[in-house]
C-alpha cells in the first residue's frame, strides 16, 4: 500500500503504521509517504494454523496521532485476506477491500 500526505503540510520523519487481524495477527512499521506509484509491503508472522482461513485486517496510519492532521477520518483500511492451505514454497497472495 502506498501512504500518501493530501495536504498542504510538511512531515520529514517516517510515518508508523500498525496492522492487526479478527484472528490475532500483527505487526507495524514506518513508511515513507509515497507518490501512488510505490508501495510499502506490510507482513506479519504466521503460524501454521494460520493458513487456510480468511483475515479481516485493519492497517492504521499514524496509529497514536503523532501527525497533526486536518482529517485524522482517513488513516484507517479494512481488508481481507484468504490464506491458502501452506504452500511448500514462496506465494502471493492478494487481498481485498472491506
Amino acid at each position: 500500500m502506498t501512504v500518501r500526505n493530501k495536504g498542504a503540510g510538511d512531515y520529514d520523519h517516517l510515518v508508523p503504521f500498525n496492522l492487526l487481524s479478527d484472528t490475532g495477527l500483527g505487526g507495524g512499521g514506518h513508511t515513507a509517504f509515497g507518490s501512488g506509484s510505490g508501495s510499502t509491503g506490510m507482513q506479519v508472522d504466521l503460524a501454521t494454523d494460520d493458513y487456510g482461513r480468511s483475515h479481516r485486517c485493519t492497517v492504521t496510519v499514524d496509529p497514536n496521532n503523532e501527525i497533526a492532521e486536518e482529517d485524522e477520518s482517513n488513516n484507517v483500511l479494512s481488508l481481507r485476506v484468504s490464506l491458502p492451505t501452506r504452500p511448500k514454497q514462496a506465494k502471493d497472495v492478494f487481498c481485498t477491500l472491506i
